[in-house]
């Protein structure tokens, strides 16, 4: 960068050639154009862009939820926001094409509560689901009055978080049962995790396919 003072280049803004006019606080300065142009609309910045319209689509859906105040929480203790936490943790499972890349590296449920300890899925020929977890009450941060959460993707509406209301059970149960409202051959895809009485902390979640 050069700076002039000597009254030539006042009022000259803009470019000419490859040289390039403008103003830097009271100065009036040049510089020499890059020699290089980057293309910002490569295919691969495309699939990037078309990437983040996807993931943007999918926290979108979390508005109705009890989901988007879970990420508010956690991205406000990290001096951050909610949107800006989803997308840092889950943008790469979401492909241009417009599907999760891979729906056990999703993220849905986040925080420092205590994590699950042991937790097993199994479902019975009518869908009806079983969980089993081990109860780790008094550990730091697990109470026995946590409520537990789940959350499902169904691969058919995978855009659809469906919360499980129903579903009554605290940590001290150290089990669980709902049933799957499903079509035959439509995987489900649970997000387990665990929320404090007061609804101001939460567990990071546990994934099953089933």
């Amino acid at each position: 960068m050069a700076k002039h003072n000597n009254g030539l280049l006042r009022g000259l803004r803009g470019r000419i050639g490859n040289t390039i006019f403008y103003k830097h606080g009271n100065q009036d300065c040049i510089r020499a154009a890059p020699l290089e142009y980057h293309d910002a609309n490569t295919p691969e910045q495309q699939r990037n862009r078309t990437r983040l319209t996807i993931a943007l689509r999918f926290y979108q859906q979390l508005a109705e939820t009890p989901l988007k105040p879970i990420w508010k929480i956690e991205g406000h203790r990290l001096k951050t926001n909610g949107f800006a936490l989803f997308m840092k943790t889950n943008i790469s499972m979401f492909t241009h094409e417009g599907k999760i890349s891979d729906f056990s590296r999703l993220q849905l449920g986040i925080g420092k509560q205590q994590h699950v300890n042991n937790m097993t899925a199994s479902v019975d020929e009518q869908d009806n689901v079983t969980l089993q977890w081990d109860d780790n009450s008094g550990c730091p941060s697990a109470l026995a009055t946590d409520r537990l959460m789940v959350v499902v993707l169904f691969s058919n509406r995978s855009f659809t978080p469906v919360i499980l209301d129903n579903v009554q059970a605290l940590r001290e149960d150290g089990y669980a049962s709902f049933h799957l409202e499903r079509k035959k051959r439509i995987n489900a895809h649970i997000y387990c995790f665990f929320a404090s009485q007061d609804g101001k902390h939460f567990s990071n979640d546990k994934y099953f396919k089933l």
